[in-house]
């Protein structure tokens, strides 16, 4: 039993790792699109398009690594439901399950967002102005 917390307590903080890594991945990314644009229209080495472009490959870069991070910490969540699953077979009282993610949750339609802006910001970048 004493094995099985331990490893339930590894999961979980794995498990909560990935998912802050999640969200601070996508906050420096919008922050470096927010300052990038703002310093746009100041004189820069890049042209717009080239910037534009810039931004669209970061977005498709960070979308697939938000996308691998959602996935270790679904496959983490997986793995703390079964060692739950083992304790409810146990009968051992005040276990507790969290939902797991379905098919639609906030981080897939996160990911979905950035995919969505790594397409506007290709785009730009092919628009002469």
């Amino acid at each position: 039993m004493e094995q099985l917390t331990t490893q339930y307590t590894s999961y979980n903080q794995r498990r909560l790792h990935y998912s802050t890594l999640f969200w601070a991945c996508l906050a420096l990314h919008f922050s470096g699109i927010l300052v990038a644009l703002l310093f746009s229209n100041h004189q820069t080495t890049f042209t717009k398009p080239i910037l534009f472009g810039l931004i669209g490959l970061a977005s498709f870069l960070m979308s697939f690594i938000a996308f691998r991070l959602h996935h270790l910490e679904a496959h983490y969540e997986t793995l703390l439901r079964k060692i739950e699953d083992h304790w409810i077979n146990q009968n051992i009282d005040g276990v507790q399950r969290a939902d797991v993610t379905g098919k639609y949750s906030s981080r897939k339609l996160v990911i979905l967002a950035l995919f969505i802006v790594a397409l506007v910001f290709s785009g730009l970048s092919a628009v002469k102005f």
